[in-house]
């Protein structure tokens, strides 16, 4: 029997697709308040978004509230607007909307791939992890 983790009110993190054992939950899709569920390893990436005291995943959310509603699947603009907010973010990993899954990405719930960066920082090195995986950056729904 698998473990499930709902995690509303994450901040932002990573859900790499693996067989753990463990199916993570998010509310997303903004008003739809819609929920979706991925069987992974969860690694919180808010650390690596610059602080300045306010949420981590401020520009992400900032993003999606110019959409009506906040709701509907990824459009290739999105995907667009999103790499740019992931490519600023300095994580131990290189991670990019997954575009062959646009239709099944929302607000909050992101299908993404997960690479190896290509600027490596010799003193923090990746999460051992098979690259290039896929996985779901996830943060908290603003409906």
């Amino acid at each position: 029997m698998a473990i499930e983790i709902d995690l509303y009110g994450i901040d932002v993190a990573v859900v790499v697709a693996w067989p753990s054992g463990i199916v993570y939950s998010n509310q997303a899709n903004g008003v739809a308040c819609d929920h979706f569920s991925q069987e992974g390893i969860l690694i919180p990436a808010a650390l690596y978004f610059a602080a300045d005291g306010t949420r981590y995943d401020r520009d992400l959310t900032a993003h999606f509230q110019k959409r009506a509603f906040n709701r509907g699947a990824l459009e290739v603009e999105d995907a667009d607007a999103l790499d740019t907010i992931l490519a600023s973010a300095d994580t131990l990993f290189a991670v990019c909307v997954d575009r062959s899954k646009l239709g099944e990405s929302f607000e909050a719930w992101v299908h993404v791939i997960i690479d190896r960066r290509a600027d490596p920082r010799p003193y923090d090195p990746p999460p051992s992890l098979p690259y290039p995986c896929t996985g779901v950056l996830v943060w908290e729904n603003s409906d």
